[in-house]
């Protein structure tokens, strides 16, 4: 089970879509709040999420993540794409970080190695 978390709707639904497609449970949130609640609440195998947003951004969303399942698996989005944020989310305990625009193939790639490494944990 995955949950995409993303404040842009489009990419949200075509994210959702893909991950679907290629045979996932997926969820959805638009904001960090309620990501952080869906953590809480489901059993979840791996969150993606987008860095820049509102209310919580996807740092603090790692964050609060990784206090309540050190083991979650989250991969960090982002269109703003710094070395800051990168060694941020890395120090965090992001499992991988991709910039935007990512191909299928580099976003599949990810997902497939971050769910094998959470099955064998």
């Amino acid at each position: 089970r995955i949950l995409v978390v993303d404040d842009d709707q489009t990419l949200l639904g075509v994210l959702k879509a893909f991950l679907a497609f290629a045979g996932h449970d997926v969820m959805a949130a638009q904001d960090g709040i309620v990501a952080l609640e869906i953590v809480r609440s489901s059993a979840l195998d791996l969150v993606i999420s987008d860095i820049r947003m509102a209310p919580m951004n996807g740092i603090e969303l790692l964050r609060h993540v990784k206090e309540f399942n050190g083991k979650l698996p989250v991969i960090m989005l982002t269109a703003y794409a710094s070395r800051k944020t990168a060694e941020e989310s890395k120090g965090l305990g992001a499992y991988a970080y991709l910039a935007k625009p990512f191909t299928n193939d580099e976003l599949r790639e990810v997902v497939t190695s971050a769910l094998a490494d959470n099955a064998r944990s």
